[in-house]
């Protein structure tokens, strides 16, 4: 799991291609969601050891439906042991929201795609939140099948 510097202090950006800006109308939309908590909407962490790995990871979960929205935080080191060794790396973090419904493809998906021999990935559920956030994550992700 060899790391690279990650960048400090400084916000990164990326073109959005085509093909995925049309999932990131953010505007409301009008879905029943009478029968939705705010547990059915989770949030997924996965580390990556670049930018450029995190970027391409980061779009591909968007464009194939498994994520509504992924953050990319740079700067994360992380100490963990591995193979027996500690080890310290520079990483850029995914925060990735997505629907309970679709944790097994997404990790399945980020195992297939990721550079690590095991790659995090751990979830939590949203206990509480804006509905109309939590609605859209949920639209997105419903929209994307």
């Amino acid at each position: 799991m060899a790391g690279h510097p990650a960048p400090y202090g400084h916000l990164e950006y990326f073109e959005v291609p085509l093909s995925l800006a049309h999932r990131l109308d953010r505007s409301p939309k009008s879905i029943d969601m009478s029968n939705s908590s705010p547990a059915d909407v989770h949030v997924a962490f996965c580390t990556c050891p670049d930018s450029g790995t995190a970027e391409s990871l980061a779009a591909a979960l968007i464009e194939e439906g498994h994520a509504a929205c992924i953050n990319l935080i740079p700067g994360l080191v992380s100490l963990y042991r591995w193979q027996g060794r500690i080890e310290r790396d520079s990483e850029v973090l995914l925060m990735i929201k997505t629907v309970r419904e679709r944790l097994g493809t997404l990790t399945e998906r980020v195992r297939q795609l990721h550079p690590y021999d095991v790659p995090e990935v751990i979830a939590h559920p949203v206990t509480d939140g804006h509905d109309a956030y939590l609605n859209w994550v949920r639209q997105c992700i419903d929209t994307a099948e």
